[in-house]
């Protein structure tokens, strides 16, 4: 099942690919998306393929220190349900997948 992570306190500076590159060293990345109004603040999304990569990369990299920044790792508190193109404005973008919510 696929797990979305929140990350923070990045580096400005940082880029995607360096990013993935990052995770991919405690598993297999599905997608990455840094968070374009968050720029000054450095956060970043990363959807793991299996919760087994997530929780290895929660326990390896949340507090290492990168550029000077001590990243923040986080498990999201919601469920990622399927992938689902772009239709005419409305769903999430090519590459990225909607979130059901835990109510």
């Amino acid at each position: 099942m696929l797990s979305r992570l929140q990350v923070t306190n990045l580096p400005p500076t940082m880029s995607k690919a360096e990013l993935k590159q990052l995770f991919e060293s405690h598993g297999q990345v599905s997608a990455v998306s840094l968070v374009a109004h968050a720029k000054p603040l450095g956060a970043a999304q990363v959807i793991m393929k299996h919760l087994d990569d997530a929780t290895a990369c929660v326990a390896g990299l949340d507090g290492t220190e990168v550029e000077g920044h001590a990243v923040r790792v986080q498990l999201c508190r919601t469920r990622i349900v399927a992938p689902v193109p772009r239709l005419g404005g409305q769903g999430c973008a090519v590459g990225e997948v909607a979130v059901k919510r835990k109510h």
